[in-house]
Formats: C-alpha cells, structure tokens, sequence
C-alpha cells in the first residue's frame, strides 16, 4: 500500500493571513478601498513572495524524455479473469485426516453458560484456521486431533478484558463442536452466465462475453491512467533536474511535514492494531522503518522543490486566477462540503478555499509543462514503442477526493514514483 503523502500540505497557514486581511479590509475608509489589497491579492503575495530570487527556473518548455509504454496482453486478461474466478471459488472438502495446527477447517459449535445458550456463541459452517487465535483463548487448540466427523464438548473461560461482550468477560463456557471437513486448495468457480450475473457488475454485463469485454476494458483504461501518471512522472524528474531552488516559503517546512507525515503512519499503525514498524513493512511495502523515513525525506524535498518550481512558472507565465472562477471553484466544491469533514460551507470555506486556490494555479502550470512536452514511449527492452508523442492534456491533476484527508492529486504528492 503506497499513500500519497503530504496529506494536509497545501492547508497552510496562509489561511489565518488571509482572513486577517479580509478582516483588515472591512474595517478600512471608503476613500482607501480603491487601494486596498483584496483578498486574492494578499494570497498571491504570500504564494508568490520572493519566488524569482529563491528559483531558478531552467528550460520548461522544451522537455523530452521516455516512458515504458503501457500495454495490455491476452495473458494480462486472463489473469484477471482466473484471479476472479479463484476469488468465487470455493475450497476442495477434505473428508479424512486428523486436525493439526494450522489447518483451515469447517467446524459446527454450539456454547452454552450454566446449561444455557447465549447469545453469539453457537455457529454452522464455520471456517476457522488452528493457530488463528481467532476464537477466545483455548477454542483452537482443543480441536486440534479431532478427526472429520467428530463431536467434542469443550470448555474455554472468555478473558477479563473481553471487550467485544463485557458481560462475557471472565466466565466459563462449555462449546460442542463438530468438525465437519478441512479446507484444500480452492477450485475455481467455473464461467458462467449465472456467475457473471451474480458478480454486480455493470447492468449491461450479463453474459460470459460481456464480462471478457469488461474485464478488457477495465484493464485498458488502467494502463491509459497508468500511462499518464508515469508520462508525467518523467516530466517532472526532468523538471527538477533542469531547476536549481535556493530557498522554500514558509508554508513548506520539510520538518513539520516529516513529522506529521510519522505521526500520521503510527495512528494509521493504531487503527490497524500493529505496531509502527509492522504497519511500514506489511502495508506501506518498505523493508524497514529506515528505508521508508529515508525516502520519506527525499519525497519531501523532491514535493517542497516541486511546488517551489510551480510557482515560479506561474509568475513567469503570469497566471491569473480571476475571482469569478476563484469563486466558482469554491462553489463547486462546497456544494459537498458534508464529504469534507466540515459541518457547514462556510466552515469548508474558512478551511479549503486555499487550497482550491492554490490547486487551480498548479493544474494551469501542469498544463503548460504537459503541452510543451514531449514524450516517446519505448517498449519493456528500451526500444521506441510509437513516435514521439505529446504529454497527455489531462494526465496527473485532479482536485482532493478528500480535502481533509489529502492535497490534489499528483500536482502536490511527492514526484517519487
């Protein structure tokens, strides 16, 4: 699992300036409103400050480089189709033998306190694998030796700190389990229009056909995304390579970021019930917590560096963003303020019109690289695959699917992949 980091980069301070200045406009004379700076100009100032002293802006516009290209084989669709079909599969039954730790098995069980059933403790067609520790504790390891068929009566005392029932918690339960087969390998379920059907695809994929034009189709707009997120991967290494940033604005504190970056991995590792070092090599793929806080502060810098330079292309270019379209960016996005974790619009506006504001200057500069770019796409052995090609024209930038949670995609997420 890759997250996009830099969650909350582009919530700056700017946004307490700002509202300072609004304040600070409202309380001016009539005769000086002629000459007192609005709102979007007090962003600009701040956004922009000092930007054509602390970035030397390299050749922008005339940006070549390579890319692999992205393809989709007949195998790449059948191992879809085969991964679907293991995933509606079910396991072989296995009738005989004797239950050892480890194994997968069905299991019957019905428990009782004091003579009595209670409520949760009965089941049938239970999967459970021995050594799981999935049950309270002693459950697994009394079946262990049970044979395909077997009823046994076990007894299991719920621990002191028994949270899923508190009522539970530290008494003694009696289980009759019955060991009905252990789990093999799982046979895939066969292709079928009724398979198709129950799948909840699309309406209008019913039939085995339809579902191969589906899978097809899946596949192919993966490699176009693919292709262009990894065609304007290589622009903005290119990019970096051809500026020199002397300095960063205040809002970009490598340090602060790395920090919360830390923190924000240990209460994901929280919510996973692992530890921190668990959570980094099982899900954020490192191999250590080493390696990932070391390449956590290159995407940082690479991220600082990259904005830095976005910035200072949009001076040179001298984009604008007028109100009117300032204002209906905002709007369209406080429409679904509820998606935002704010309760009110004008909490959402108090929190992200910044940050829309900013984004919408990044996505003008994005565009400008990406049609002023060239990109050939070469084949897996380095060889051309096509001619040489311009950058999509809407590859890489999209606005927060989540603004509380995460900045615009790729025109603020590190440049590392």
């Amino acid at each position: 699992m890759k997250r996009k980091i830099i969650s909350a980069c582009l919530c700056l301070c700017l946004i307490l300036a700002s509202l300072s200045a609004l304040t600070a406009c409202g309380k001016k004379d009539k005769k000086d409103e002629s000459s007192a700076l609005t709102p979007m100009d007090e962003i600009r100032a701040e956004m922009f400050k000092n930007v054509d002293t602390l970035v030397e802006l390299g050749d922008y516009k005339s940006i070549s480089v390579t890319s692999e290209e992205e393809t989709v084989t007949d195998q790449d669709i059948q191992d879809y189709i085969d991964g679907d079909l293991e995933y509606y599969g079910e396991p072989e039954h296995i009738m005989e033998g004797a239950v050892a730790d480890g194994d997968s098995i069905n299991i019957d069980y019905v428990g009782k306190m004091d003579g009595e059933e209670f409520e949760g403790g009965s089941d049938q067609g239970h999967d459970i694998t021995i050594g799981s520790n999935s049950f309270i504790p002693g459950f697994e390891d009394q079946l262990i030796g049970m044979n395909v068929g077997e009823t046994k009566t076990i007894t299991c005392t719920f621990p002191e700190d028994y949270e899923n029932n508190p009522d539970l918690a530290g008494k003694a339960a009696e289980f009759t389990v019955t060991y009905n087969y252990k789990n093999g390998d799982v046979i895939p379920a066969e292709l079928t229009d009724e398979l198709v059907a129950s799948m909840g695809l699309d309406e209008d994929v019913k039939t085995v056909d339809d579902y191969k034009a589906y899978v097809k189709q899946q596949l192919e707009d993966k490699a176009a995304s693919d292709q262009e997120n990894n065609d304007f991967t290589a622009i903005l290494e290119e990019l970096l390579n051809r500026c020199t940033v002397n300095g960063y604005h205040e809002d970009l504190d490598q340090d602060q970021m790395y920090e919360e970056e830390i923190e924000y991995m240990k209460q994901m590792a929280d919510s996973y019930s692992v530890s921190y070092e668990e959570f980094v090599t099982l899900y954020a793929g490192q191999p250590s917590v080493e390696a990932y806080e070391e390449q956590l502060k290159i995407d940082i810098e690479k991220y600082c560096k990259r904005i830095m330079i976005y910035r200072a292309i949009a001076v040179q270019e001298n984009i604008e963003i007028t109100q009117d379209e300032y204002e209906a960016e905002v709007a369209q996005y406080s429409s679904n303020y509820q998606n935002y974790g704010v309760e009110s619009i004008e909490e959402f506006e108090e929190q992200y019109s910044l940050q829309i504001y900013q984004y919408m200057v990044y996505d003008r500069v994005e565009e400008i690289l990406k049609d002023n770019s060239t990109v050939t796409h070469t084949a897996a052995d380095g060889t051309p695959a096509d001619t040489a090609t311009e950058a999509p024209a809407d590859a890489a930038t999209e606005a927060p699917a989540d603004a509380a949670t995460e900045a615009p995609a790729d025109s603020t997420e590190a440049a590392s992949e």
